[in-house]
């Protein structure tokens, strides 16, 4: 893999990603119709143990190969089990969050995959709102790709917090300088931090 690919790569995650799953169930083929000129699929795969929600997996992320940029989210116990699956599915991004089992390991098996298939996949970090920074430092020393900050726990069914709390960006942003980082929110986004020379 070159780094112009990958380059590429993370220029088209910069789009507004829609969240398939906010269809209607019975009308998913027409709403992804509808969704031809998305530039990012946005795929919430939770499976009701991580967060009480249950969705779908991978396979639905196949389903959807070729429509444009295939953003999967693992909102799930064991990502390290649902990585492989998803790559192979054509998973453009691929986020597991901070807080689930493996997290470290999730991240490197996502670049393991990547390496495997011959093609990008990018690796993502997500983060609940509530998360204390001192447990993010590690994950974020790997740096991943993009760091997805949620507005809201699903597993607490507490209201969203919009914007994020701003606590979580500075930490994030101290990482900007190492390579270009892509801020995506499930609420507002805070200014993009000048980089510094390395």
């Amino acid at each position: 893999m070159d780094g112009v690919s990958r380059a590429t790569l993370r220029a088209r995650a910069r789009g507004i990603g829609v969240g398939v799953f906010a269809a209607p169930p019975a009308a998913m083929g027409a709403a992804l119709d509808r969704l031809e000129a998305a530039e990012v699929l946005h795929f919430d795969l939770m499976d009701g143990v991580f967060v009480p929600q249950f969705t779908a997996g991978p396979a639905f992320v196949a389903a959807c190969r070729g429509r444009g940029f295939l953003d999967v989210h693992l909102m799930v116990a064991d990502p390290l089990a649902q990585i492989a699956a998803c790559a192979e599915a054509g998973a453009d991004l691929i986020s597991v969050h901070a807080e689930a089992p493996n997290a470290a390991l999730a991240l490197a098996r996502i670049r393991s995959e990547s390496a495997r298939l011959g093609r990008p996949i990018l690796a993502g970090l997500a983060v609940m709102p509530g998360t204390a920074l001192a447990a993010l430092s590690g994950l974020l020393a790997l740096r991943p790709d993009v760091i997805l900050v949620l507005a809201l726990d699903p597993r607490d069914g507490a209201p969203p917090m919009c914007p994020p709390p701003p606590r979580v960006w500075p930490s994030c942003a101290r990482f900007a300088p190492i390579s270009p980082r892509f801020w995506r929110s499930t609420a507002a986004s805070p200014p993009r931090p000048s980089p510094r020379p390395a």
